[in-house]
């Protein structure tokens, strides 16, 4: 289970990763560049806290220390969650349906490595990495 709470953790930390980009569409919303630079601008400082929570979920876990894991667990759970909400608001805003419908399965995704791990199981990486990748065709990395 620890094993699975850090590596959900460093999943969702790649996402930071696939919010930037140039990419624009028509329509009545924000354009992809638009958000592919407000997703960027929302979760750079989510990363560093991010990380200080990995940090500390790695740190309680190998020193056995339960009470100290399950505070960080929580807090990562938040982090994860504050993320995905930011990344479930770009897509409300993107204009291109498309983009909204990889944003929205990305979030999903994160979601279901975050659950699983919580649950003890590995996490299986192939439809995160799918997800992040299409986001990553929209933002350009």
């Amino acid at each position: 289970m620890r094993r699975g709470l850090a590596a959900a953790a460093l999943a969702a930390g790649m996402l930071a990763a696939a919010a930037c980009g140039n990419n624009d569409d028509d329509g009545g919303g924000q354009s992809t560049e638009e958000v592919c630079a407000t997703l960027n601008e929302q979760l750079e400082p989510l990363d560093a806290e991010l990380n200080q929570a990995i940090s500390q979920t790695g740190l309680a876990a190998g020193q056995g220390d339960e009470a100290a894991l399950a505070e960080a667990v929580l807090k990562l759970n938040d982090i994860v969650g504050r993320i995905t909400d930011v990344v479930r608001d770009g897509a409300d805003s993107a204009e291109d349906e498309e983009f909204n419908a990889a944003l929205n399965t990305f979030a999903d995704e994160i979601e279901n490595l975050a659950d699983g791990a919580a649950n003890g199981e590995m996490p299986d990486m192939t439809a995160f990495e799918a997800a992040r990748s299409d986001v990553e065709g929209y933002c350009g990395t």
